[in-house]
């Protein structure tokens, strides 16, 4: 008898362990881990942020050395001192995109240090 096997794919797994790695003045860097890619490559990670309910900015993603197909770390830039931020990071590959992973990190005011 033949016995066929069928492989199933699907959209990626929601990124998991979105945590924060450091926080500075303008800056966030957070880590994340992708547990299942769906059988097929990552091929984007989308990552909007905002400020309480404010609208979505797009900050783009490049898959490479701090990111791969399993996750790694995303550091975002620009941002305003002393702010709360919302931010929500999907992955896609040919078959869909993920469920969004959304964490909250605060920005800081580290004060300058004085020049001797």
């Amino acid at each position: 008898s033949t016995v066929n096997f069928t492989t199933q794919f699907g959209s990626p797994a929601q990124p998991s362990n979105c945590d924060l790695v450091v926080s500075g003045r303008t800056s966030i860097t957070f880590k994340f881990t992708i547990e299942y890619t769906g059988g097929k490559a990552i091929t984007e990670y989308a990552l909007n942020y905002r400020i309480g309910t404010g609208s979505f900015t797009n900050f783009p993603v490049t898959i490479g050395d701090a990111v791969t197909q399993e996750g790694g770390q995303i550091e975002v830039t620009g941002l305003e001192r002393n702010q709360e931020y919302e931010f929500q990071l999907t992955a896609t590959n040919a078959e869909g995109t993920s469920e969004a992973c959304s964490p909250k990190f605060e920005t800081i005011c580290k004060p300058f240090a004085p020049v001797l």
